[in-house]
C-alpha cells in the first residue's frame, strides 16, 4: 500500500525477499556478562539430558506459559499495586523465573546441540524474552506496591528502551549485546529475582520509598547504559542505509513511550495501575517482536504501527479535559466541563485499550508464525526441515557487519 496506510504496520506481510534473508540470516551474540561465563558451561552439561526428540521450540514454548502463569497470579490477587499477596506467591514466582531463566539458555544449546537452529526458533526466543522482562516489571510493582504510576514508567521505559536498541543495533551489525563488561541481562534478570524472593521473605512492608527505588536503580542503570552503548554503536557503524534513516526506527518506540507517559496519568491508570502496566508488557512483547522480525528478515521497520496508534484516543481526551479545565473561566468550557464525565470516558477507553492490544498481542504472533511455517515448510513444533533457497539477488545488504575478534569468539555462545 502507499501513502499513509502504507506507513502502519497493520498486519505482518513477507515479500519473497525478506523470506530469503531470514533463511540466510545467522545470529551471533555479543559478549557474555560475568555470570554467564559460569551458569553457561553448567546450562551446557544439563542440555545433555533433554531428548534428541524434543524440539527446542518446545523449549522455549514452556518458558512462555511459565512466565504467563506468574504474571497471572499476581494479576488475580491485586490489580491496584496496593493489596497485601501472600508471601508464598513470590517464593513461587521467584522460583519460577529461575527456571525460565535456564529454560531460556536450554533452548539455543538444544539447537546447537541437536543441529535445529532456525530463523523461527530465533524469533520465537527473542520474541519470549519481550515477554519476560515486559512482566516481571509487573510482578516488581505488585513486590513494591507501587504507589503512582510514574515509578511504573521509570521501571519499565529503560527496560523497553534498551532491549529495542539491542535488536536495533543487531539489525545492522549483526551481533546482539546483551550487556556491557560485566553487567549485562542475567545480572539484572537476578537482581529482579532476588528483590522478588525478599518479598516472599520478609512481606512488602520492606519496600518504602526508599527502598524500592534501591531495587530500581541497579536494574535502570544497567539497562540506560546498555541502551547508550546500542545507540552509539549504531551511530558510528558503517553502513549502507544513512544515519538519518537509522533514527527512524526509533520513531515508533519513541511515539509509545510519550503517549505512554501521557496516558499513565489518566483516572483509569491510576486507579488500576497493575492493567496499564500489563498493557504496557504487551506493546513491549509486539514492538520488540517486530523489531526482532525486521533484525531476522533485514527489512526496516516501519514508522507507525496500529497499537501505538491505540494510544492517541486517551491521549485525545485527555488533551481536551486538560485544554477545557485551562479555560474554564469561559461559559462555554465550564458547562462542557459539567455535562462530560471525562473520568467515565477514560476508564471505557482504558478497558477497550485492554481488549485491542490483548487482540493485537495473540492475533499477530500468530499471523507470523503461520506465514513463516507456511513458508518453512514444517510446523511450529516440529524439527526444521532444509528448504533450497533460489539464486541470491545482486541487493545491497542494509547491514554491513563489522564482528571484531571478541564477537567472533562469542559466535557459539
Amino acid at each position: 500500500k502507499s501513502g499513509i496506510l502504507g506507513m502502519i504496520d497493520i498486519a505482518p506481510a513477507f515479500t519473497e525477499q525478506a523470506l530469503n534473508s531470514l533463511m540466510k540470516n545467522k545470529y551471533v551474540a555479543g559478549n557474555r556478562s560475568f555470570i554467564d561465563d559460569y551458569i553457561y558451561e553448567f546450562y551446557v552439561k544439563v542440555s545433555g539430558f533433554i531428548p534428541k526428540s524434543v524440539s527446542p521450540n518446545v523449549i522455549t514454548f514452556i518458558g512462555m506459559v511459565d512466565v504467563l502463569a506468574c504474571a497471572s497470579l499476581v494479576l488475580y490477587y491485586d490489580l491496584t499495586f496496593s493489596k497485601i499477596i501472600p508471601s508464598w506467591v513470590f517464593f513461587l514466582i521467584a522460583g519460577l523465573l529461575l527456571i525460565y531463566q535456564a529454560l531460556d539458555a536450554l533452548d539455543g544449546i538444544h539447537a546447537r546441540n541437536i543441529k535445529a537452529c532456525s530463523p523461527l526458533g530465533q524469533l520465537f526466543d527473542h520474541a519470549i524474552d519481550g515477554i519476560l522482562h515486559g512482566f516481571i516489571v509487573v510482578i516488581l510493582g505488585e513486590s513494591y506496591r507501587i504507589s503512582n504510576s510514574a515509578l511504573g514508567i521509570f521501571m519499565l521505559h529503560p527496560l523497553l528502551i534498551s532491549f529495542y536498541s539491542a535488536h536495533w543495533n543487531l539489525l545492522y551489525s549483526g551481533v546482539k549485546y546483551t550487556g556491557y563488561g560485566l553487567i549485562g541481562l542475567t545480572e539484572a534478570q537476578l537482581v529482579g529475582i532476588g528483590c522478588i524472593a525478599l518479598t516472599g521473605f520478609f512481606g512488602q512492608e520492606m519496600w518504602s520509598s526508599f527502598a524500592t527505588l534501591a531495587g530500581c536503580i541497579p536494574i535502570f542503570i544497567v539497562e540506560i547504559g546498555m541502551s547508550l552503548f546500542c545507540f552509539v554503536r549504531v551511530w558510528n557503524i558503517e553502513s549502507t542505509v544513512s544515519r538519518l534513516n537509522r533514527l527512524y526506527d526509533l520513531v515508533p518506540l519513541v511515539m509509545f513511550v510519550i503517549l505512554s507517559c501521557i496516558w499513565s496519568v489518566t483516572a483509569f491508570c491510576l486507579a488500576y495501575p497493575a492493567l496499564m502496566m500489563t498493557v504496557f508488557a504487551m506493546m513491549f512483547f509486539l514492538l520488540n517482536g517486530k523489531m526482532v522480525i525486521s533484525c531476522i528478515t533485514n527489512v526496516k521497520i516501519k514508522v507507525l504501527h496500529l497499537e501505538v496508534l491505540y494510544f492517541t484516543v486517551p491521549v485525545f481526551f485527555y488533551a481536551i479535559e486538560k485544554g477545557l479545565t485551562l479555560y474554564k473561566s469561559a461559559p462555554f468550557c465550564a458547562a462542557l466541563l459539567a455535562t462530560i464525565n471525562f473520568d467515565s470516558i477514560q476508564f471505557v477507553v482504558g478497558f477497550s485499550m485492554i481488549i485491542l492490544i490483548t487482540e493485537r498481542t495473540i492475533t499477530y504472533p500468530y499471523l507470523v508464525i503461520s506465514s513463516l511455517t507456511s513458508y518453512l515448510g514444517y510446523g511450529f513444533f516440529e524439527m526444521p526441515k532444509p528448504k533450497i533457497l533460489p539464486a541470491p539477488e545482486d541487493k545491497p545488504d542494509i547491514r554491513k557487519p563489522t564482528h571484531n575478534k571478541k564477537d567472533q569468539a562469542n559466535r557459539q555462545y
